[in-house]
């Protein structure tokens, strides 16, 4: 969610954060659609592009999963 909000603040589609990151618009695909974790490379790379910290990434990555576990476990 946080990745499509600060796409539409840069006025971004897919193809064009693919091409500011450097990777194919499928791996922006999965990124947005929560298909594909967010890497250390990936949170760097979205960081640079979106003048935030890479742990701000990575932050969210880590409360992504933590909420996997929880819904896996009850």
């Amino acid at each position: 969610a946080a990745l499509v909000r600060l796409m539409m603040l840069k006025g971004w589609k897919q193809v064009e954060l693919a091409e500011v990151l450097g990777v194919s618009t499928a791996m922006v695909s999965d990124l947005v659609n929560d298909r594909r974790s967010i890497s250390t490379t990936m949170a760097v790379k979205l960081g640079e592009a979106f003048d935030v910290e890479p742990m701000f990434w990575l932050g969210l990555q880590s409360a992504a999963r933590l909420e996997r576990v929880r819904r896996a476990n009850g």
